[in-house]
């Protein structure tokens, strides 16, 4: 038996829950229902269904998006990883088909012949630079789990290992870092510079960078390029708070002042709360994202970086807690509806919503070693 299915059975997985307090055990089911979720919609070509009727997953709606395909996963990798949960054979089949349908669309960029090897990610007739930076945090990630687990990437087509993809993809994005910020889009065919800007593209690649870890220098050199002007903090860029606190966690070169960037992200986050009036729990998820991605840095540092940090930490504490009961009034069954007039599910709905739940349980048992099908009494 699957130790999810152990879960399960054990009272853990499906829960009668109470939303009038959201708690790590509360958390941990519901990260629990997203990755069940998510499995039943891999295809058996990779594919995900995309999106659907909440509740119905039969009923599916048109339309596809490799970027959140690669941050699904990336958050399906992280979970099952940081967590220590089972994972059956079927399950790693599944993953294996869902990372591979998106190496197998990886191509070199045209337009730099006679540049170090590399690999970017096409959608259609253009490339997204947001598509090459979640494409390595996926595999990334993907690799961290296979090396934990000891198994084995279950596809053989790929023409190079995931440690070479990854090393390309880097190879990629660094060539795109261009007058202090990031070429968001170019015509695929010729390399054409398009005037496409993405509020989340410049974070994803930063933070895939970092995490990484290939090039801490030059990934040292844009970070502290992009904080010196704000980047992210007047769009409450829940991707600048991953970069950023990772940053930190590895010791980067001006840990103080990434610090203090981080905290006036935070900050305006508390204090410019207008994202919860759209009442869509996508958005809300997104910034309780940033809220954790900004406690886990203090985590495993000098306790007087933190205590200075007391107020500002306890207010994004209370604030995550606001946000995921507002993110729960739209949760069912591992499943959360875009909101408003809308029971639209999409697979990055899941994604973000899963992972600022991952980010409670994660903060509040931060060995992060949870035994396979119970959970541990300090988290009851």
């Amino acid at each position: 038996m699957d130790s999810w299915e152990r879960l399960h059975t054990s009272g853990f997985g499906m829960p009668e829950i109470d939303s009038d307090e959201i708690n790590s055990k509360v958390s941990f089911n519901v990260v629990i229902e997203c990755l069940d979720h998510l499995f039943s919609l891999i295809k058996s070509n990779g594919k995900f269904v995309y999106a659907h009727r909440f509740g119905d997953k039969s009923n599916e709606f048109r339309g596809y998006n490799l970027l959140r395909h690669c941050g699904t996963v990336w958050f399906m990798c992280k979970a099952i990883d940081h967590l220590s949960l089972g994972i059956s054979p079927e399950r790693q089949r599944l993953l294996s088909v869902a990372v591979q349908y998106i190496v197998d669309k990886l191509r070199p960029p045209p337009w730099q012949a006679g540049s170090p090897p590399g690999l970017c990610l096409p959608s259609r007739v253009a490339v997204k630079i947001g598509g090459g930076g979640l494409c390595l945090l996926m595999l990334n990630a993907y690799a961290q789990l296979l090396q934990n687990r000891r198994i084995s990437h279950a596809e053989t087509a790929a023409s190079h290992s995931l440690d070479t993809l990854c090393e390309r993809l880097e190879n990629y994005l660094l060539s795109e870092f261009v007058d202090g910020d990031f070429i968001h889009k170019r015509v695929f065919s010729t390399g054409e510079v398009l005037p496409f800007r993405s509020g989340y593209y410049t974070g994803e690649v930063l933070f895939a960078l970092i995490k990484t870890g290939r090039s801490p220098e030059r990934a040292a050199e844009v970070l502290a390029g992009l904080i010196g002007r704000d980047y992210g903090v007047a769009e409450q860029s829940h991707w600048m708070a991953y970069a950023a606190s990772e940053a930190v966690q590895q010791g980067l070169p001006r840990k103080d002042r990434t610090l203090r960037y981080l905290d006036r992200l935070i900050g305006r986050i508390i204090v410019e709360p207008g994202y919860r009036e759209r009442q869509q729990p996508t958005p809300i998820a997104c910034r309780t994202e940033a809220f954790f991605a900004y406690l886990e840095t203090f985590g495993n540092h000098d306790s007087s970086m933190a205590e200075v940090r007391r107020e500002l930490r306890a207010r994004a504490y209370d604030s995550a807690l606001e946000n995921l009961k507002l993110q729960f009034a739209h949760y069912g069954n591992g499943q959360f509806r875009r909101g408003g007039d809308s029971d639209k599910v999409q697979i990055d709905y899941i994604q973000h919503n899963g992972a600022s739940f991952l980010g409670l349980t994660l903060l509040q048992y931060p060995d992060r070693k949870l035994s396979p099908g119970q959970l541990p009494r300090n988290l009851e």
